[in-house]
């Protein structure tokens, strides 16, 4: 798999993160409710902690798949900078051997 392939399944697996942080956030936001008209109810206590959880632990693994996108990003660019370097090195390389062949003949 190259750089550009990574990049992409590391952007959809983001996206997903991003549909289940909404999902889950509107659950927090619901247990919350419930919870404020049953302040006493345990399992709803104990629910909403779960999910606050589970909200937790998603945006930890938005952030880790947001900074390895970064990580690719910048391999990927680097590459591509290393690329153009070699590019112009064996296009220049041939180039400046012949001038110094033509200053050796006529000298």
């Amino acid at each position: 798999m190259n750089i550009a392939d990574k990049i992409d399944v590391a952007r959809q697996q983001l996206e997903q993160i991003e549909i289940d942080l909404e999902k889950k956030f509107a659950e927090v936001k619901d247990a919350e409710k419930k919870l404020s008209e049953q302040p006493t109810n345990k399992e709803l206590m104990e629910q909403v902690a779960k999910l606050n959880d589970e909200d937790i632990r998603l945006q930890n693994a938005k952030h880790e798949k947001e900074e390895e996108i970064a990580s690719l990003e910048l391999w990927r660019d680097w590459m591509y900078r290393a690329i153009a370097v070699w590019h112009l090195y064996v296009e220049e390389a041939p180039a400046e051997e012949e001038n110094v062949e033509q200053g050796e003949a006529e000298h």
